[in-house]
């Protein structure tokens, strides 16, 4: 066989690899959400609503306190090894869990001990996977693979929710977690299949304090001007959106006497919008000036929310919904990408940590910002706050000369 024959089955093989790969997060996502409808629902049939609400925040809180610590971990052992470990880990909570309350029955207390020990393994979760894709793919795929990603983690999300439903409404309580388990056993071997194809960035991290080596991927972004201003846009826009979707757009529906359809299409407009931009990086992924593009998207988002503020008409709420769900598509589609390619392979871990504290582990208060924002100022006050807010994130990326131009260039090859 030639070299050139052997090295064409190789990216063949690769390939394949890599397609697997993408399965693993949906495959994770789906367990996760089957995993949080199940606990919602046997904590509000044992302890109602204010049990159910203390249940999940005990799972919340340690996910966002340890994300940052979750990013040294990853660092320190490699991006693809955190991510099948934890997903090993959550296999086997889960059917422990399975096992426990067959024998045991349910109990707040074993739902609060669980809530918390699947946080905590989450919070080495999401570092890792947002951390893994600078090592499987060159940095010309991340904006394809990021956009890819996106509609994994939609389908997931569409896929998991009425899969748990249906679970639950089977009588079992044991079947979910069950059923949780072999999902997160099947990510574990998406993840290990192309495990001997993945080297880990040695960063040579000395055995100092975890806590000052998470700090320093701190400072790390805070000297990276490019880096920490988009942080800040995905954060700032992250937080202002999601708290509008949660509060604000069931409000503005009720306002307008659309009814809980209206908001329903809102919800759907969104995701059809932030479905249909990763399709198109999917296809296209190469862009000209993306840091432009970046801050550009959330001037638009910016206007887009301040348009809602005022909005009286059913169809034009509806397009603004799906151009908001565009724009914020393509703002983390295409800043994650920017963010993962132009950061020190020894710093990627603690990087997604951050940001995954600032997006993920914000969205708690983004909610809780939003309704008391409504309360204050009126819901036409509220979009406009949001606006102002995610105006403030793009204009440090307009302002910033490095991010205008800046390019997806192999990770370290940048300034650091």
């Amino acid at each position: 066989m030639s070299a050139t024959t052997t090295s064409s089955s190789t990216d063949d093989s690769w390939g394949w690899r890599r397609s697997v790969w993408l399965l693993a997060e949906p495959l994770s996502l789906i367990g996760g959400q089957i995993y949080f409808l199940t606990l919602a629902w046997a904590a509000v049939r044992l302890a109602g609503p204010s049990g159910a609400g203390m249940i999940l925040a005990a799972g919340a809180i340690p996910r966002a306190i340890l994300m940052l610590l979750g990013g040294t971990f990853v660092d320190r052992f490699g991006a693809l090894r955190v991510a099948i470990t934890t997903d090993c880990i959550r296999s086997l909570l889960m059917l422990c869990v399975s096992l426990t309350l067959g024998t045991l029955g349910v109990s707040l207390q074993l739902l609060l001990v669980i809530a918390v020990m699947f946080g905590v393994v989450d919070a080495l979760f999401y570092p890792a996977a947002g951390a893994l894709p600078p090592m499987v793919v060159p940095s010309s795929q991340l904006v394809r693979v990021q956009n890819l990603r996106a509609l994994g983690t939609r389908a997931g999300l569409v896929v998991g929710a009425p899969l748990g439903g249906l679970l639950v409404a089977s009588g079992s309580l044991p079947m979910p977690f069950l059923a949780c388990s072999a999902l997160f056993v099947m990510s574990t071997v998406a993840l290990a299949i192309v495990r001997r194809h993945v080297e880990r960035a040695e960063d040579h991290l000395s055995q100092l304090n975890i806590f000052r080596q998470s700090l320093e991927g701190v400072g790390y972004i805070l000297r990276r001007p490019e880096i920490r201003n988009l942080v800040l846009l995905v954060a700032l826009l992250e937080f202002s959106v999601n708290g509008i979707v949660n509060i604000g757009f069931p409000a503005l529906a009720l306002r307008m006497d659309w009814g809980s359809t209206g908001f329903g299409f809102l919800i759907s407009a969104l995701g059809v919008g932030a479905a249909t931009i990763a399709v198109f990086f999917v296809i296209k992924s190469t862009i000209r000036r993306p840091g432009i593009v970046v801050a550009s998207a959330g001037v638009s988002a910016s206007l887009i929310l301040t348009a809602l503020s005022i909005s009286k008409i059913n169809l034009a709420a509806f397009a603004m919904s799906f151009f908001l769900g565009a724009v914020g598509g393509l703002v983390a589609g295409v800043a994650i990408p920017l963010i993962q390619a132009n950061t020190l392979a020894g710093m990627t871990g603690r990087v997604m940590g951050a940001f995954s504290v600032s997006t993920i582990g914000m969205s708690p208060l983004s909610i809780g910002f939003v309704a008391l924002t409504v309360d204050l100022v009126g819901l036409s006050g509220a979009f406009l706050v949001a606006a102002v807010i995610v105006m403030l994130g793009s204009a440090t990326c307009l302002l910033n000369s490095q991010i205008r131009d800046l390019q997806l260039v192999p990770a370290g090859a940048g300034p650091k």
